[in-house]
C-alpha cells in the first residue's frame, strides 16, 4: 500500500513537469553487440531547464538504472526510444492519451 501511495504522488509530481504534449528527449548512450540491450537517458524541458527523468523512471518501475545512472532498456525489433516514451506517458496519462500524444526526439 505504501508503494502505491508513493507512485501516486510521484505521478502527480511528474504531471506538473511532463504535459500530454511534452516532447521527451531520449539519448541512446550505447547498444550491446547483439542489439538487445541499450543504455539511455530521458529528459524533458520544463521552464527552460533540462530535467533528467532517469530517477523518476526507475521509481515508476519502467526501467532500472545501471551504476552510471543510465537506464537499461531491453528489447529489439522496434524503436526502443519510442517504447520508453510510450511507457512513461501511459503511466502518467493512460493508454488512450498516450497513443495520441507521442512526441519524442531520439539522439544517437
Amino acid at each position: 500500500m505504501k508503494k502505491e501511495n508513493q507512485q501516486k504522488t510521484l505521478i502527480k509530481d511528474l504531471k506538473k513537469i511532463i504535459k500530454k504534449n511534452s516532447e521527451i528527449i531520449v539519448i541512446i548512450h550505447s547498444v550491446s553487440k547483439n542489439g538487445i540491450q541499450r543504455r539511455m537517458s530521458a529528459f524533458v524541458i520544463y521552464k527552460k531547464q533540462l530535467i533528467n527523468l532517469n530517477c523518476y523512471i526507475e521509481k515508476l518501475e519502467i526501467a532500472k538504472r545501471d551504476k552510471n545512472q543510465k537506464l537499461i532498456i531491453n528489447g529489439c525489433g522496434m524503436d526502443m526510444a519510442f517504447d520508453l516514451c510510450y511507457k512513461i506517458k501511459c503511466k502518467l496519462f493512460g493508454y488512450k492519451k498516450a497513443i495520441n500524444n507521442q512526441q519524442y526526439k531520439a539522439i544517437y
